[in-house]
């Protein structure tokens, strides 16, 4: 076998340098809004509670059925006002995180203010902060643990995202 040319070496494999593991990529200012009004829904909904419990004096201070129900009436738009106002900010944050446009967090405050009249208006704050956490989940990949999101977890998130190296330029 002397008429044949020796064989090349093989060339060495060349590997690329990739992050391994999940690579959190967007952006952190919105991971934030999600979880800052995420987490603030809840002081709102403590301070619509308290109010429910407030209304439970109004039969006392009442003289006759008429004022009860004038009270009634007042307590109905202060909840109702109180609501509406306190969740704006909050459902702005989470509609900046989702990229809604700017008049759907009006919607959601004036729908959570008429719930929070008509009952307690625990279905309208659980709505809200499921479309926050299912945001953080699918765009920021933050999982819930048992017992919730954890603002230590979202905080290691955001850390990350700011860590990460910048994608390159097309």
């Amino acid at each position: 076998m002397s008429g044949m040319p020796p064989e090349p070496n093989p060339v060495p494999p060349q590997y690329v340098a990739y992050p391994r593991g999940q690579v959190r990529v967007g952006d952190p200012e919105k991971l934030r809004a999600l979880a800052d009004g995420y987490f603030a829904l809840n002081w709102v909904f403590f301070g619509n509670v308290v109010l429910w419990f407030g209304s439970r004096a109004i039969p006392f201070i009442s003289n006759d059925p008429t004022t009860a129900l004038g009270l009634f009436g007042v307590w109905f738009l202060v909840i109702g006002l109180y609501v509406g106002f306190a969740t704006y900010p909050q459902n702005k944050k989470i509609g900046y995180g989702c990229d809604w446009t700017p008049g759907w967090p009006i919607v959601a405050s004036v729908l959570m203010a008429l719930n929070a009249v008509l009952c307690c208006g625990i279905i309208g704050y659980v709505v809200m902060q499921q479309i926050a956490y299912q945001a953080m989940k699918k765009k920021f990949g933050v999982r819930a643990r048992f017992g919730g999101l954890r603002k230590t977890d979202i905080e290691q998130a955001i850390s990350e995202m700011r860590m990460a190296p910048p994608p390159p330029m097309p």
